[in-house]
């Protein structure tokens, strides 16, 4: 008999004010990533204080929407929170403009902390966002992140479909372009 844990959670809607603390947990759990994945400390900062503006833009347009009375429609955003604490964070957004899956959904961030993993939570958020779209889904995990690879293909059916380099400083990761077709 296992002895796992059981962690108590809530999926919301998120309010505005919490646009900066959403950026925070994203720049941090990335860098954790990008660590994992055998980049220094030193450039996972660096990549992800550069991609975090852009991502910072995405959800101040996110928390803009929200402000004026209405999710935005282009973007579909949810949290975790476990007790008082951001424990993850669910961001994709509904016909993309990236070139490779242009007009489909591009699943931009699934990311918990990990005593949140393991639990179901992820895939209460991946089935939610894709069972209410009616396109095709696309997004990019890290090549090392082997679990997280299989979540998506053995839970979803998501595809393996090209190998994308990133290069951080004088570094280099390679991320996988995934697709699940409606």
């Amino acid at each position: 008999m296992s002895s796992e844990q059981t962690t108590t959670y809530q999926i919301y809607q998120p309010h505005p004010q919490e646009a900066a603390t959403y950026a925070d947990f994203r720049k941090h759990t990335f860098v954790q990533q990008l660590v994992d994945a055998n980049v220094s400390r030193d450039a996972a900062w660096e990549h992800t204080m550069y991609w975090g503006s852009s991502y910072l833009s995405a959800v101040g347009a996110w928390s803009s929407a929200l402000r004026s009375g209405q999710e935005s429609s282009d973007r579909y955003v949810r949290g975790v929170k476990g007790g008082n604490q951001l424990a993850g964070v669910f961001i994709a957004q509904h016909d993309s403009k990236y070139s490779y899956c242009l007009g489909d959904d591009y699943i931009e961030l699934v990311q918990l902390i990990p005593q949140y993993q393991g639990q179901g939570i992820g895939t209460v958020l991946m089935r939610t966002f894709l069972d209410c779209s009616d396109k095709s889904a696309w997004l990019h995990v890290l090549e090392d992140n082997v679990q997280a690879r299989k979540f998506y293909k053995e839970r979803f059916g998501f595809e393996e479909m090209d190998n994308h380099p990133i290069e951080i400083s004088d570094e280099r990761v390679n991320t996988i372009l995934m697709r699940k077709t409606k």
